[in-house]
């Protein structure tokens, strides 16, 4: 009993595969990467370079920083425009690298390194940290083998004749979908927690914030009672309460992702919260492919 018990343990962390859905979410995050972060290439002088940001992070009479303070508010402050274009282009580099599937876990290690100068300029001054689970999962990635599949990688491999592995592990990949699975559990307790998520009036209100979409003031105009409000944020505190372990069910999974599709999209489309869209996006790996002989 206790072996089948730490069977079940170390295929559930520790499994090894097929690692295409890997390579599929490498090009699709990738992608999104890409996209998300094109937008600010107009304005990298003005939140990245010392000509617009202004961070008073550096040793003071008043707030004196100790040693690894006054490190890490060096190396996170606004660098010359210069510098600031250089890091931020070497960032959508590593993307394309990425994405494509050339050196993409070193690519991978290199957006790490180059994003977090990006990330914590931006949470300084919004003190939102939507881009930190971006970050934590290309950290994961730098680890896996997800350019072992629809890769250049994998292309040349073939086209001199090397087989692939008959799997891979696919721990990383399993790290991600317990990553995503917390983020929605912690969602979900801190709603019920939290005081302001005790009625239908936080969603309606949010539906007419200063981020809202023309669609959301829309919706807010028809008139609807108050009780339906309720059903909706009754609704998403029981999604996030029983996404973290109905995603991993093999009978209900493709029922809650096309919950949480409909979920993320309606945040993105009525509240212009579009960065949490990555979300959807790692579906596809709490699907488990079994190695099938195919070359890949």
């Amino acid at each position: 009993m206790i072996s089948k018990l730490i069977k079940k343990l170390k295929d559930f962390f520790l499994p090894e595969g097929d690692p295409r859905n890997l390579g599929i979410f490498r090009i699709i995050f990738g992608i999104y990467l890409i996209i998300h972060l094109s937008r600010i290439v107009p304005y990298v002088r003005e939140l990245l370079s010392v000509e617009g940001a202004f961070l008073p992070l550096f040793d003071t009479w008043i707030i004196p920083l100790d040693p690894v303070e006054s490190f890490f508010a060096r190396l996170t402050s606004p660098a010359s425009v210069g510098a600031a274009y250089g890091i931020f282009f070497t960032m959508l580099g590593a993307l394309v690298l990425f994405t494509l599937g050339i050196w993409a876990r070193f690519a991978a290690l290199l957006f790490c390194m180059t994003f977090i100068y990006h990330y914590f300029i931006f949470f300084y001054f919004s003190e939102a940290s939507y881009d930190k689970v971006n970050l934590i999962i290309m950290a994961i990635l730098v680890f896996s083998p997800c350019d072992e599949a629809f890769s250049v990688k994998s292309w040349l491999r073939r086209r001199r004749g090397i087989p692939a592995k008959a799997s891979y592990p696919l721990w990383t990949q399993q790290l991600i979908c317990l990553e995503i699975a917390a983020v929605y559990f912690g969602a979900g307790v801190y709603k019920i927690l939290s005081g302001a998520w005790n009625g239908g009036e936080v969603i309606y209100t949010a539906l007419m914030a200063d981020w809202s979409s023309p669609l959301s003031f829309w919706l807010a105009r028809q008139g609807l009672q108050m009780g339906w409000y309720d059903i909706m944020l009754l609704m998403v505190i029981f999604f996030e309460l029983t996404a973290w372990f109905m995603l991993f069910n093999k009978k209900y999974q493709k029922l809650w992702m096309i919950g949480g599709i409909i979920f993320h999209l309606s945040n993105a489309l009525l509240l212009n919260i579009w960065a949490f869209l990555n979300f959807p996006l790692t579906y596809g790996l709490f699907l488990r492919g079994k190695v099938d002989g195919n070359d890949y």
